[in-house]
């Protein structure tokens, strides 16, 4: 079946105008996500406690959680994960000795193939 298209003074506007909104909108997007000059200093400085917990956007199914455990337990500093579904969140152990840095979680947290939203230190 045809796909269905408003047609322009030109021809068809959907194949032309979607693309150049999602161009429109990825360079005007939302500002809030952009790394402030603060937070790009702090990606590379370990986390300081016992614990974390981060906030993930994405987390879904018992599959995800399987998925981003077995990553963020990878990853050196990280003794263990718990994934609480319902709520978005991983609670991270950390290892006295070695402590991960946030850009070693952010980047565990986008190779799982999901967005990290915030992380919470106690």
């Amino acid at each position: 079946m045809p796909q269905s298209t408003t047609s322009g003074p030109t021809g068809p506007v959907a194949p032309v105008v979607l693309p150049v909104l999602s161009l429109v909108f990825s360079i005007a997007g939302c500002q809030s996500g952009a790394p402030s000059a603060a937070s790009m200093v702090d990606q590379g400085r370990p986390l300081t406690g016992a614990s974390a917990t981060l906030v993930v956007q994405g987390l879904s199914c018992p599959l995800c959680a399987t998925n981003i455990d077995k990553t963020l337990t990878r990853v050196p500093g990280v003794q263990a994960a718990a994934v609480d579904l319902s709520r978005g969140e991983v609670r991270l152990t950390l290892a006295p000795d070695r402590k991960p840095t946030r850009a070693e979680l952010a980047k565990a947290v986008r190779d799982s193939g999901f967005t990290l939203s915030e992380i919470r230190e106690p």
